[in-house]
């Protein structure tokens, strides 16, 4: 369970970032439709995996992660297992009234602390080029931009990896 403090908030607020759980279900749902509607056009697979997190995250192995305020969902990104050797920081996401306060890069650093823990060498993400700053963290945090990561969807227009142990 990790704590920040958000002092530029009007008031003092605490955000925990926790592990999923079926309570949240709705609010992962939630959370994605929101940016990709904002952004892009939602459709399969993202249909599939906001409809069911646990079955298609966390029952094959991978881990989702939520940002609570005041017992409020208000972020969420997830770590999908795509094979034993091919995992993807996917479906970062925050509300549009929590947005460009620190909360994206909080959560892909405890996807990224968690992709070490489990000895992984790379760390894989796609995204749109709409989503400017998405890609600016991405490549703040050592991401870069990476053609041999082809399993992309048409919204899908940059493939990007993190090469976790260099």
């Amino acid at each position: 369970m990790y704590w920040m403090s958000l002092p530029f908030l009007p008031y003092l607020t605490m955000i925990e970032i926790v592990d999923f759980k079926l309570k949240y279900a709705n609010d992962f749902k939630k959370i994605g439709e929101e940016w990709i509607n904002e952004y892009m056009h939602l459709k399969e697979p993202d249909i599939s995996i906001l409809n069911d997190p646990e079955g298609s995250i966390i029952k094959k192995g991978g881990y989702i992660y939520m940002a609570i305020e005041d017992n409020r969902a208000i972020g969420t990104c997830a770590l999908i297992k795509k094979s034993d050797n091919r995992w993807e920081l996917c479906k970062l996401g925050i509300l549009k009234s929590h947005r460009g306060h620190g909360l994206g890069r909080k959560l892909s650093l405890r996807i990224i602390e968690q992709a070490k823990n489990l000895g992984l060498e790379n760390l894989y993400l796609e995204s749109s080029s709409k989503l400017k700053p998405a890609i600016s963290l991405y490549q703040k945090l050592g991401f870069v931009e990476d053609q041999s990561c082809n399993e992309g969807t048409s919204q899908c227009d940059i493939k990007m990896v993190l090469h976790l142990n260099t």
